[in-house]
Order: structure tokens, then sequence, then C-alpha cells
């Protein structure tokens, strides 16, 4: 019996440390590259940095530089069109991309261009994207409208009146990309028997 349980031991040791010793590589991961490198930012809000790199603790000093001082205007607008984005983001992108993905998921016209079109912007590179949307915008437009007799089309991303509205677009342009993998991929996964059984139940 106690070769035996000697031998359960061993075995159940084993097994433990293999365990221990699978999951500790993505844990250290974990607590390396997320909790320590996330505390660190956190920090680093409460220390000055001197000119040879080296840091050194001002408590609540930074915060009162910049809430105190001329970029306070700035930060505020700031604020402002990042509560904007996320406003636009979830009451303007979200419905339309469910409702776009229910139109790939059923399949209408044209469907599949439209799924093309917009999963453009993630085939190729983001820097790439973000060029050929700006010369088409500030190239691209300005030259067609010309050609329809408006000579003064102003550009698009250098007016202070539509820079923000042009950007709000873009961002919510690449959305559509999420939309196909996600709306339109859980759609299919809905079984078919579900959908008959609601078409007959009305």
């Amino acid at each position: 019996m106690k070769n035996g349980k000697s031998k359960l031991n061993k075995a159940t040791l084993a097994k433990y440390l293999f365990i221990v010793a699978i999951i500790a590589y993505p844990v250290f991961q974990f607590f390396i590259f997320y909790v320590y490198s996330n505390l660190n930012n956190v920090l680093l809000a409460f220390k000055g940095m001197r000119t040879d790199g080296s840091t050194f603790w001002v408590g609540f000093k930074n915060f009162k530089t910049v809430l105190a001082g001329t970029e306070t205007e700035l930060i505020l607008i700031c604020l402002k069109n990042n509560v904007k984005i996320f406003m636009y983001t979830w009451f303007i992108g979200m419905p339309v991309n469910i409702l776009y993905g229910y139109y790939v998921y059923k399949k209408r016209f044209c469907s599949g261009l439209a799924r093309v079109i917009f999963m453009f912007p993630s085939m190729i590179s983001g820097v790439v994207m973000a060029m050929l949307f700006m010369k088409l915008v500030e190239v691209g437009l300005p030259s067609l409208f010309r050609g329809f007799g408006f000579d003064k089309f102003p550009n698009l991303l250098r007016s202070g009146n539509t820079a923000f509205g042009v950007q709000v677009f873009y961002m919510l342009w690449l959305g559509f990309a999420s939309s196909i993998i996600i709306y339109s991929n859980a759609m299919n996964s809905i079984d078919e028997s579900i959908i008959e059984a609601g078409e007959i139940d009305g």
C-alpha cells in the first residue's frame, strides 16, 4: 500500500507540475505585458522625467499643469469630440452595421459586391488605405465637382467645418468590415429549424 500510495502521489505531483508549467507561461506574460505595463502607464502620470530619461515623483503636478494651463480648451475639445465619436459609433454605426449584416445575410441584390467594397479597407494596409482616402477627399472630389461646374468646392479635410465629419465618416466606413465578419456570421450560425419555426409562427 505504501508503494502504491507513493506512486500515486508521484503521479499526482507530476500531473500538477505539468499543469503549472503549462499555465505559468501565459500567466507570466499577462502580468508582465498587461498588468505591469498598464500599472506603469498609470504611475507615469504622477512622475516627471529628467533629460537623461530617469523619472521622479511629482504627485498631482502634471494634472495641475494640464488642467490649469493654456491647453485646457484643447483638452475640452478633445473630450467633446470623443463623446461625439462614442455617440456616433453606438447610435449610428452599430444599427447600420446590424442592418448591413442582415442585408448580406439575406443575400439581397448586389450584397456580394457590397461585401467586397466594404471589406476592401481591411484587405490592404491601414496606412495605404488612409492615404487613398485622403487623396480621394483632397484631390478626387474637388476634381469631380469642378467637372460639374463647382469651381470652389472646398478641401473637406482642411476645412474646420467638415474635417471632423469626414473623419467620423471614415471611421464608420471602416467599421462596416467588422460587421461583415461579426453580424453576418452570427446570423449564419442560426439554425435553419429556428428560422423555419419563426416563419411558421409568424
